[in-house]
């Protein structure tokens, strides 16, 4: 460990600039607010035609300033006015519309600037006073456990419970920003793509790469997922070959596929030059079916005028005369695209209210009909998730996944925002062969690949006294609570930290998990 020669480790400097950097912005900030304060307009000042002028720099509720003021502030900053101007705006905001968030800012719990992004993002609506009271009270209650991406979740939660009718809005005018783009970079061998699209489109879309990404790899494909998901963008180009790509992966029986392969050696030579069509290959390229009789397709005057069937083209005969059971209509070519949809049972009632989607956020029941569209739902519904499970097995069931994927819904690690379900389930208690009952909800815990090495190999030590609380000690000797509402730093520096500290760890322990094995009637082999 790297001590000074005042016998400060480097652990406990970091520590002290990090509070002494917040400490400066928070005087920084509290300077502006009161200079701000000093250049106030009297509401009854007479307005001179000629002359300096008042302005209303913030939202609704804030007093209005000296036009001048950004002009001082720019000169002692050394930003341009327009930030100076940006900047106010954002403290006079938050100092006046949300007086607990103000406070839990000088109290050094939430940076200023995270402070001044919520403050600038909720007075994009239109909010009563008791509205923007109710944010204050519940946003400043977990405004120092949580990490910035949490945090606006709950923001924008309750902004979905507030007004969610002007949260629709928004979306219907965010629509109409949607874009695609080609994008030039610095090799001309490679290109890239920007996008602005509906939400389930953006979703179908990236199932769809995937599926083709791993259709590639069945074939045989060794590049990376990755590259493979950027060749899979080429098929999508070319509609033929992805519908032909497809088909044949849907068609998985041994039958079907001998048929495809019949049918192929009928449409081309061993060259793979085509042969000449068939009066039935010309009909299923012109959209007629396949199925009629003979009879009555002489019957009918307008298939006798059809034009020859060149230039069709040979992959899309294929595709269509091939597989003659798959059509662009069938399920089989749709990718398989799960969204997790948290509805509590009063939205669900009233219709009114939010839900949370994940890796979406937060939002009004209203507008699920636009994240979802025009797809096909499947309500797979959570019963008794935290029922207690345990299995003897060091693999983890899909109902304890489940389970821990319910209750932690990111990453364990202190502050982490990361999403649960993307990260590796971790045994809190490393597993022991021939222990009955380790794997269970209350032993498990998602992380990422960094954080489980540090806990494995870093010497980072990680207790779960009860399920979905966890300590951590990190090897400078920091210590972290992680819990359902976020993180809290552990500062055990003085009588009353300690005595905190120790508090919390009694109670955590003693409402948590009594026995190191669940009742044996209860475990299983998975």
């Amino acid at each position: 460990m790297n001590t000074s020669a005042a016998g400060v480790t480097a652990a406990d400097r970091l520590r002290s600039a990090v509070a002494a950097r917040v400490e400066a912005e928070v005087a920084e900030a509290v300077a502006i607010a009161d200079f701000a304060a000093e250049n106030e307009w009297p509401v009854d000042a007479e307005i001179e035609v000629v002359g300096q002028r008042p302005a209303r720099i913030g939202a609704d509720g804030t007093p209005l300033l000296s036009e001048f003021i950004a002009l001082e502030i720019a000169a002692l900053k050394g930003i341009s006015v327009g930030s100076a101007t940006w900047l106010i705006r954002d403290i006079v905001n938050l100092r006046y519309r949300h007086p607990r968030l103000w406070a839990r800012m000088r109290a050094g719990d939430l940076p200023v600037f995270r402070a001044c992004q919520l403050a600038t993002h909720i007075a994009r609506f239109t909010l009563t006073g008791d509205q923007l009271n109710r944010l204050d009270d519940e946003l400043a209650a977990q405004a120092a456990q949580l990490p910035w991406r949490r945090l606006l979740g709950v923001c924008n939660g309750l902004l979905a419970e507030l007004v969610p009718d002007q949260l629709v809005d928004r979306a219907r005018a965010a629509r109409e920003q949607r874009y695609v783009r080609k994008l030039e970079t610095d090799d001309p061998s490679v290109a890239y793509l920007s996008g602005r699209v509906d939400t389930a489109d953006a979703i179908y879309f990236d199932g769809m790469l995937d599926r083709i990404a791993d259709i590639l790899a069945g074939q045989g494909d060794t590049d990376s997922k990755d590259v493979r998901r950027a060749k899979s963008l080429g098929i999508l180009a070319t509609p033929a070959r992805a519908t032909l790509l497809l088909a044949e992966a849907a068609e998985t029986d041994h039958v079907a596929a001998q048929a495809l392969r019949s049918r192929a050696g009928e449409l081309f030579d061993a060259a793979g030059r085509r042969r000449p069509p068939r009066q039935q290959d010309t009909l299923f390229a012109l959209g007629v079916s396949a199925e009629r009789s003979a009879n009555s397709v002489q019957a009918d005057p307008a298939v006798d005028d059809l034009p020859p069937v060149d230039p069709v083209d040979q992959v899309w005969l294929a595709a269509q005369a091939a597989i003659p059971k798959i059509r662009w209509t069938s399920p089989k070519l749709l990718p398989k695209s799960t969204v997790y949809v948290h509805v509590a049972e009063s939205t669900l009632m009233t219709g009114r209210g939010p839900v949370r989607v994940e890796n979406v956020g937060p939002v009004s029941a209203a507008m699920l009909a636009l994240l979802v569209g025009n797809t096909r739902i499947r309500v797979t519904p959570v019963l008794r998730p935290f029922e207690n499970v345990a299995v003897d097995a060091y693999e983890i069931p899909r109902r304890i996944r489940e389970q821990v994927l319910l209750r932690d819904r990111v990453e364990i690690f202190p502050f982490s925002s990361r999403l649960a379900r993307n990260q590796q389930l971790d045994h809190t208690k490393p597993y022991r062969k021939g222990v009955a009952g380790q794997t269970r909800a209350a032993n498990l815990g998602p992380l990422s690949t960094k954080a489980h090495r540090g806990k494995t190999h870093g010497h980072w030590r990680l207790d779960q006294p009860r399920a979905g609380v966890f300590w951590w000690k990190s090897p400078a000797g920091f210590e972290y609570r992680v819990g359902p509402h976020g993180t809290t730093r552990i500062d055990d520096d003085g009588l009353l930290g300690r005595a905190f500290r120790n508090a919390l760890w009694k109670h955590d322990h003693h409402h948590g998990d009594q026995s190191e094995e669940p009742d044996q009637n209860q475990a299983s082999d998975a």
